[in-house]
């Protein structure tokens, strides 16, 4: 019986001991790169980002004013199969900021398509990268094109009263998961875009909403200039959905932490003259 105790207590104090060691050396990361990478319809540039999982506790490479640098993947093959052509895009280093209509996205550098290419509403495409000997694969399915109805391109709206009664319209895009809201107007102090920012998942917009009401605090109301405005409309898949807002921390990839998304973009300028 003696020995049999003695046995019992010695099995126990190697287990609390293996769990012991387990918890102070949790091991080499398993998952070797993160992967972001939202593939826009209508764009004629593609960026792709690719970083390094490295434990930054001791942050020995780690750069305060831009901390992602440090951890970019330069060392990665990149290509995107087009199921519709059955053809392959290759991608390029660029270490340049992304550049939109009106912004400038900080994270540099980034992976962008050699040749030129638009991806297809409603298509399957196919992600293949070796990042550095680290094979990641993914696959997404377009959402479907839509059309912004209202405002129309050249649209003049006069007088703030109205910018806030104006309520933005398109048709629905198939297989979308929800929409997100962007509205560039002109600050008439600065002289410069500002931007009124709308998620429709936080406001509660299901997918078959399409239509949302401008909505501006009082700077808004008193702050726009005369000048050209944008709305620009983003459909986007189930993917970005469950990475973005549901917090998944790997959604359409394989061999990579992050996401691989796919949205549709639409943009409509129109003239807003205050009274």
């Amino acid at each position: 019986m003696k020995k049999n105790i003695i046995s019992i207590m010695a099995s126990l104090l190697l287990i609390i001991a293996s769990g012991c060691e387990d918890l102070n050396n949790p091991g080499e990361i398993k998952i070797k790169n993160s992967l972001f990478f939202n593939l826009q319809v209508n764009s004629p540039q593609q960026h792709v980002y690719i970083y390094r999982d490295t434990d930054i506790s001791g942050r020995t490479e780690y750069n305060a004013a831009d901390p992602l640098i440090n951890f970019f993947e330069k060392n990665s093959e990149v290509s995107l199969k087009d199921e519709i052509s059955n053809n392959y895009i290759y991608f390029k280093l660029v270490t340049d900021t992304v550049k939109d209509s009106y912004l400038l996205n900080p994270y540099k550098p980034y992976y962008t398509n050699i040749a030129a290419f638009e991806a297809k509403p409603l298509a399957d495409y196919y992600l293949s990268v070796n990042a550095d000997g680290n094979i990641i694969t993914g696959k997404v399915t377009t959402p479907g094109d839509f059309t912004i109805t209202s405002p129309r391109k050249g649209d003049i709206i006069r007088g703030h009263l109205n910018l806030e009664k104006l309520v933005f319209r398109w048709s629905g895009s198939k297989n979308a998961k929800g929409y997100i809201v962007k509205v560039y107007v002109k600050d008439k102090y600065y002289d410069m875009p500002i931007e009124n920012f709308y998620m429709s998942d936080w406001a509660g917009y299901k997918t078959t909403d399409t239509s949302l009401a401008f909505q501006s605090n009082m700077y808004y109301s008193q702050a726009v200039a005369s000048g050209e405005c944008v709305i620009r409309i983003i459909a986007y898949d189930d993917n970005y959905y469950q990475h973005y807002f549901s917090k998944k921390e790997t959604v359409g990839l394989s061999g990579a932490y992050g996401c691989f998304s796919s949205s549709v973009v639409k943009e409509v300028r129109f003239n807003y003259v205050s009274d």
